[in-house]
């Protein structure tokens, strides 16, 4: 079986510690998925992060060959629980139905970020 490391255009997985994404089989599987702009910076509202780390995803997907629309899984971390509900609201409008199975939970991030997204998703092209 193949296995390709992926990654968006404007990254490069030699750079960091980690691959953003990795096919094999038929399936990808990604990295944790932040809101972070490709300037290094994070928006100051938490709705905004929260669609950047789901389009940041959908990159990475896209990359691979899938989309949102093709995950099976996705675990979403929380650096505040009390976050919840906004993240909620941006995930069901991004998230068309049926939606993934998910597991959501909080935990500590790298500082400056308050959610991240890694995902299980089927190859279609």
């Amino acid at each position: 079986m193949d296995i390709d490391i992926i990654a968006p255009d404007h990254e490069s997985p030699e750079e960091g510690s980690f691959s953003p994404a990795m096919r094999a089989g038929g399936w990808v599987f990604t990295s944790g998925q932040v809101g972070e702009r490709t300037n290094g910076t994070v928006p100051e509202s938490f709705p905004d992060e929260v669609e950047l780390a789901l389009d940041n995803l959908e990159s990475v997907l896209a990359a691979a060959g899938s989309d949102l629309a093709h995950v099976m899984r996705i675990e979403v971390i929380l650096a505040d629980m009390s976050d919840f509900a906004a993240m909620n609201e941006v995930y069901r409008k991004r998230m068309s139905a049926p939606r993934p199975a998910r597991y959501t939970h909080g935990s500590a991030l790298a500082p400056g970020y308050r959610v991240e997204f890694v995902a299980t998703a089927v190859v279609v092209d």
